[in-house]
């Protein structure tokens, strides 16, 4: 059933008018930060020739805006992004995209100020603000949600909550603090017509936002780049609008094979399936026997209670033999041993009736990648990690990519589609 005590977005008959474009606070600031070159004379050469004009007083100029400090203010901070601006852009054109980021942005900051929030600033697509209470965020959130899918505008949001420095840099006020950056961040794992919370904000207002009506998801997991793993919830005005999942934006993992915590965070979103398809599976077994529960087990359990199935590709013994004969032939010999132990581990969880299945399959085809899928038939939401095998390299350090249907449709599509001939050929164990 949905919500009753909503606020209502803005008057609509107002959006049939033409939206007059904000012209905020847009110019963009250097990094206030010491630069090397300060005391030498910079010179530029492009396409061949030297400009001959010194860049000390660019240098100098930069360095010389004044940051203010202010007081530090718990608050909650909200980001909202007009979604595929840049694919509207090239189907539209330049006038069209600049028309629909002026009427996002307008309309997120006359909703916002209705629930007594301040905008920051904005930058380009999107527009920063903050509120003194969260629940007044939170409702001015699913408000521009309801008002955007009205209009058929594609905008997408995060909210945290936390301690920020209120600082004025050079006349223009903003906020700095780890709430700001999180935020951001956490904008990138969410879906079109999503709002994303972190569990503080959750947290603080959760009895108030149940009494306003607002719909709230179960929690989900997320690491992104340079913080670890959080918590995240899923707010919006109805439960028609809960997607239930989060976004994966493309990450590249330089250092080779995702953490034990990224790979169960990655796993955790899934709904329906999840797809664990290489050569031995040694280590995904070494999960089992060799963690403590809590860190891979029981999150396994928690998706089969769930309803999700998991299946496991392994290499053939009869194949893995031949093919490793000469390059790596202990390998070879230990794959045996190793789905002995994956059917181990699957009766043991069989012995638990869960709603899920835990199944086995073994290929015939020489592995060029290892990959983890979760729900890749899904046309909006399936996601996937995969790491090409690299010669004379330890797969746990071939780099890996972390990738959705959403983000990068073509890679999606053409890894699934190999991904699926390889399943196709398999026999269940």
């Amino acid at each position: 059933m949905g919500p009753t005590k909503i606020e209502p977005a803005i008057d609509q008959t107002s959006f049939s008018l033409e939206i007059t474009p904000y012209f905020g606070r847009t110019k963009k600031l250097n990094q206030m930060q010491a630069n090397p070159l300060s005391n030498r004379k910079v010179s530029l050469t492009m396409m061949g020739e030297s400009i001959r004009d010194d860049l000390d007083e660019i240098v100098t100029s930069s360095e010389n805006q004044q940051i203010t400090s202010g007081k530090k203010v718990t608050k909650a901070i909200a980001l909202f992004d007009l979604a595929e601006s840049t694919s509207l852009k090239l189907e539209q054109g330049h006038t069209a995209a600049k028309k629909a980021i002026f009427r996002h942005n307008s309309l997120c900051r006359q909703i916002a100020e209705k629930f007594e929030g301040e905008v920051v600033k904005e930058m380009g697509d999107g527009i920063l603000i903050k509120f003194d209470e969260p629940e007044n965020a939170c409702r001015a959130a699913v408000n521009i949600q309801k008002a955007m899918q009205e209009l058929g505008l594609h905008s997408k949001g995060a909210i945290t909550l936390g301690t920020i420095e209120e600082v004025t840099i050079s006349g223009y006020p903003d906020i700095l603090g780890a709430p700001v950056d999180l935020c951001a961040r956490l904008e990138k794992f969410a879906h079109t017509q999503q709002i994303l919370v972190d569990s503080t904000l959750h947290d603080a207002a959760l009895s108030i936002l149940k009494d306003s009506g607002i719909v709230i998801s179960q929690p989900m997991s997320a690491i992104p780049r340079g913080i670890g793993k959080v918590k995240l919830y899923e707010i919006a005005y109805s439960e028609t609008m809960l997607k239930r999942r989060l976004n994966s934006p493309l990450q590249v993992h330089e250092a080779g094979r995702l953490s034990i915590e990224e790979k169960v965070a990655f796993i955790e979103n899934s709904i329906t399936e999840v797809i664990e398809l290489g050569s031995g599976l040694r280590e995904f077994v070494s999960y089992f026997e060799r963690r403590k529960p809590a860190e891979f087990k029981d999150p396994v359990i928690q998706l089969l209670r769930r309803g999700v199935n998991l299946k496991c590709f392994a290499i053939d013994p009869k194949t893995a033999k031949y093919y490793y004969a000469t390059t790596e032939p202990d390998y070879s010999e230990e794959i045996p041993e190793t789905l002995e132990k994956l059917q181990s581990i699957r009766d043991e969880l069989g012995r638990l009736n869960l709603q899920g299945s835990f199944e086995i399959y073994a290929h015939k085809y020489f592995p060029l990648f290892h990959a983890q899928c979760i729900d890749a038939e899904d046309k909006e939401f399936g996601q996937m990690v995969v790491s090409n095998y690299i010669y004379e390299t330890p797969r746990s350090r071939s780099p890996v990519l972390q990738f959705s249907r959403s983000s990068n449709p073509i890679m999606f599509e053409t890894y699934w589609t190999g991904i699926k001939k390889v399943i196709a050929n398999s026999k269940a164990i």
